[in-house]
């Protein structure tokens, strides 16, 4: 079965690039499957077939890098 994770930029802003990390639960690591901006490019959407189950299962993390729009964020 696949897991998802999608990293959303700050309002405004757009994704330039992105990525993911996985975390592989151990056996086989899972098969990453999809990394691309979500729809408006207001962030990033990955996804990886895990092939473990329940406590095994592999888990993603979505990154999104965002080009910071006007008006400028506040750290």
């Amino acid at each position: 079965f696949g897991t998802t994770s999608t990293a959303l930029c700050d309002v405004n802003d757009t994704a330039i690039s992105g990525g993911f990390n996985v975390t592989s639960q151990g056996g086989q690591p899972g098969i990453p499957d999809s990394s691309l901006p979500v729809v408006g490019f207001a962030g990033w959407f990955a996804q990886v077939l895990s092939q473990g189950t329940g406590t095994q299962a592999d888990t993603i993390q979505a990154v999104a890098v965002c080009f910071d729009n006007p008006p400028l964020s506040q750290p």
